[in-house]
């Protein structure tokens, strides 16, 4: 781990600052997640260098991280230990979560968190379990976003906080508990830290988002010809990865053969089955509140409010229903189809190879198959990594 972490409880220090890229809050454990993207920024330092993609700027954002200790200290001192074991419905939890206090000293350092940051911030879970081998976690836990804009500083405080304790809530939720029975874990074996850490992307007006978002698999158990299960599958998708996540419509391919289309059928076909509505963070009006929910501050739009964006630039061919044909670009009218030719056909910027470098990169330093998510921006372009996980995969 990297020598240079904060120290804990240090209100003075600067948080989410490249100089200093993981700021530790507690004593514990850092989770399986944060631990994860820790390593992956040593890997890339040890095994990518500055000049292998030149113009291209490959980042894992600066992180906050609470640790285990703190959840464990909030557990405690709010007496939730039997109601997060009972049978009661999620939002039931997660309300009795929220009407809990988080340790006072843990409190002051958010606050200065708060105060130097206003920046949209993934709160995401980083569990003791989460990516262990063989038992996937992905998707198991809970993300929450916030727009972290508000002038007042006692709002970015408050949608902080909520969004903290709607994390350590989903530790608790029916799918968390029905899969770690699935598995044969116990609640015991369970503890969760916390990532605090900066959203990539841009705003656009009153949404928050990157253009690209996307899951590299280094090996595909549906292996779709000519590709074969070594070969790995990505997915990608435009906004944030939530899309991805929540097995909504992505364009897949093998990063052996970028150039080959999915086997749709026909170009109808084609544009009935790609993404038409993408997730962002709201930067707008505040919504009505709802710290149980999720998506409280996320917003889904179609691909109009996208192309008034600019967005479609990047991602985005047209069909010219008299000639039946799909064509890179939105130079002219017609029906969008994402499937992000302009990268992966024409290759302006080296997305796949980036990529399969980092692919290879991380199954070399793990010796296991590995999954990563990314996003990209393109003006200028950055690549964001997230956090490799071996064995992810269930077959």
């Amino acid at each position: 781990m990297d020598t240079s972490l904060n120290n804990p409880i240090q209100p003075e220090r600067s948080f989410l600052d490249p100089a200093h890229p993981t700021s530790i809050i507690g004593r514990c454990s850092l989770g399986g997640k944060a631990q994860g993207l820790v390593n992956i920024r040593e890997i890339l330092k040890q095994h990518l260098t500055p000049d292998a993609f030149p113009g291209i700027a490959i980042d894992v954002p600066p992180m906050a991280v609470l640790c285990t200790d703190i959840f464990s200290d909030f557990l405690k001192q709010n007496n939730l230990e039997e109601i997060a074991n009972s049978d009661l419905p999620d939002e039931r939890i997660a309300l009795a979560f929220q009407r809990a206090d988080l340790p006072f000293d843990v409190l002051g350092t958010l606050r200065t968190l708060t105060s130097q940051v206003h920046i949209p911030l993934a709160i995401r879970s980083s569990s003791l379990l989460e990516d262990a081998e063989r038992e996937p976690f992905a998707g198991i836990y809970t993300t929450k976003m916030i727009p972290n804009s508000q002038y007042d500083p006692d709002i970015r405080f408050r949608q902080l906080v909520q969004a903290i304790k709607f994390v350590y809530a989903s530790t608790y939720f029916k799918a968390a508990k029905n899969y770690r029975q699935a598995i044969g874990r116990s609640v015991h074996d369970e503890q969760m830290a916390v990532i605090i850490q900066e959203i990539a992307g841009k705003r656009y007006l009153t949404r928050f988002y990157p253009e690209l978002s996307g899951v590299a698999r280094s090996y595909n158990y549906y292996p779709m010809s000519p590709g074969t299960a070594e070969d790995g599958v990505v997915n990608l998708a435009l906004g944030l990865g939530k899309t991805i996540v929540d097995g909504g419509s992505s364009w897949a391919y093998s990063p052996a053969y970028p150039k080959v289309d999915p086997p749709f059928g026909s170009v109808e076909k084609l544009l009935k089955s790609t993404q038409s509505s993408f997730w962002a963070v709201t930067m707008g009006d505040p919504p009505m509140p709802d710290p149980t929910r999720e998506t409280e501050y996320m917003v889904l739009d179609n691909l109009t409010a996208a192309e008034k964006d600019g967005t479609l630039t990047y991602l985005a061919s047209t069909y010219d229903p008299q000639a039946g044909t799909l064509s890179i670009g939105t130079g002219f009218p017609g029906p969008r189809a994402i499937n992000f030719a302009h990268q992966i056909v024409l290759e302006e910027q080296p997305l796949n190879e980036i990529v399969k470098t980092m692919l290879h990169i991380c199954e070399d330093a793990l010796s296991a198959p590995v999954e990563i998510e990314f996003a990209m921006t393109f003006n200028p372009p950055v690549f964001f990594p997230a956090s490799p996980a071996n064995d992810r995969i269930d077959g």
